[in-house]
């Protein structure tokens, strides 16, 4: 990834939320980008940009996603585009969900 120190710079600014409803199931993070303060939508914009441009295949469950790894953690989401996007999901690299 050309820009990883500002995906990782993003990342490590975001106030990830733990999703309690998938506590059991599925355990993640995720951030809400209408969450954010406004001067940080272009950097979601971009590791979702990234995600889309330089994440590999797979499925989460039955649903085929995109992932970006960083740094021990998967990434995805779960639109179709950069700008219909509006969450960004994280979780160990190690879990799997099939």
């Amino acid at each position: 990834m050309k820009d990883l120190d500002r995906a990782k710079i993003f990342i490590d600014s975001a106030d990830w939320i733990f999703a309690k409803t998938y506590a059991e199931t599925a355990p993640h993070e995720y951030i809400v980008k209408n969450r954010l303060p406004k001067e940080k939508w272009a950097e979601f914009e971009f590791l979702v940009q990234s995600i889309f441009s330089e994440g590999t295949d797979k499925f989460f469950y039955q649903t085929p996603v995109r992932y970006l790894i960083i740094d021990n953690k998967r990434y995805w989401v779960m639109d179709k585009t950069v700008e219909t996007t509006v969450l960004i999901n994280r979780c160990d690299n190690d879990k799997e969900y099939k």
